[in-house]
């Protein structure tokens, strides 16, 4: 149904008490593990050439977003991820989710640049966060890489409090370590309602890949 380019993605991520992530939720998931934790991830990308049924919607210079979200499971044992809040550096797209796919999208001028190779990205308000990342070596394929990058499915609590299901299919990541040079979150997670976590994050940069989404279905049961 729909295919975009993703640019310069950057993952961000910190382990969370299930407890707190699980009301969150749309009906009919629960919180996905990893090593006994529930996973929050800060996710920034540069969107660029964006098609629906093979109609270009998108101008240059694409869209930057940064989006907070969490991994979950519905009851047919299927893996995917849920938006905690997101923002977009145009409104009308925000719009469009909000109302099409009641994601938590806000138009908040978020900004994508590349300085000398070091990865930066910034939203305004609601949302006002930032980071800077500068992308380093390899990084292995490892279980908690898959678990956090290897996402297949969005679910999202639609109208009526019914469960929105959209399949997304992708090459598999190139993934690199990253450093964090500079970051704050506290925006995204205000909106998301959560305590800003104390850990240390994991920091992942990835090489431009292509996507695919499926045409959007209610989840029965």
């Amino acid at each position: 149904m729909a295919e975009m380019l993703w640019e310069d993605p950057v993952f961000v991520h910190w382990p969370c008490d299930p407890g707190l992530v699980g009301p969150l939720l749309p009906p009919g998931t629960r919180p996905d593990l990893s090593a006994g934790a529930a996973w929050i991830g800060l996710v920034c990308l540069r969107i660029r050439c964006a098609r629906v049924l093979g109609l270009p919607v998108l101008r240059e210079p694409g869209l930057a977003e940064m989006n907070l979200r969490t991994y979950c499971v519905d009851r047919s044992g299927r893996r995917g991820l849920v938006f905690l809040a997101a923002g977009l550096s145009r409104t009308a797209p925000a719009r469009a989710a909000r109302l099409l796919g009641r994601l938590p999208a806000r138009g908040s001028g978020v900004q994508h640049a590349d300085e000398q190779g070091v990865l930066a990205y910034c939203a305004g308000d609601p949302l006002r966060s930032g980071l800077r990342v500068v992308p380093g070596g390899p990084a292995g394929p490892g279980a908690h890489e898959h678990f956090t990058t290897d996402r297949w499915r969005l679910f999202a609590r639609w109208y009526a409090g019914r469960l929105l299901r959209v399949a997304v299919a992708h090459p598999p990541w190139s993934l690199r370590r990253g450093r964090l040079l500079d970051l704050d979150a506290g925006g995204m997670f205000a909106a998301a309602g959560l305590p800003v976590p104390r850990a240390d994050p994991a920091v992942l940069c990835a090489a431009a890949t292509s996507s695919r989404f499926a045409a959007p279905r209610l989840v029965r049961g």
